[in-house]
């Protein structure tokens, strides 16, 4: 009978195992998303609004933590993050607005 201490061991040479394996899968098959034109102009306007001295309003709508819409408030909220990252040369704050309150922690 196999015991704690060995049990342990092959739990771990098979976590082991199984994520080189994974690596070995994602390595040779590419994932490709199909290109958002949106996404992609989003920095140039932060950069245009830095230049013009505007400020900019971004919102997360009403996407909330611990709902069906969890994933669209990470999504929001890391994206925000990212523009605000550039605005922060800018001396206009941005506004954030949401209109969830269980929202508000991001």
């Amino acid at each position: 009978m196999i015991e704690n201490a060995e049990l342990t061991w092959v739990m771990i040479a098979l976590a082991f195992a199984t994520t080189m394996a994974g690596r070995f899968i994602v390595r040779r098959f590419r994932v490709h998303f199909r290109p958002i034109q949106a996404y992609e102009k989003m920095p140039q306007l932060v950069a245009d609004a830095v230049e013009g001295r505007k400020r900019l309003h971004f919102s997360l709508g009403g996407s909330a933590i611990g709902q069906s819409s969890t994933v669209s408030a990470l999504v929001s909220a890391e994206i925000i993050y990212r523009m605000v990252e550039r605005l922060a040369i800018s001396r206009e704050q941005p506004l954030i607005t949401t209109s969830q309150m269980m929202t508000l922690p991001l």
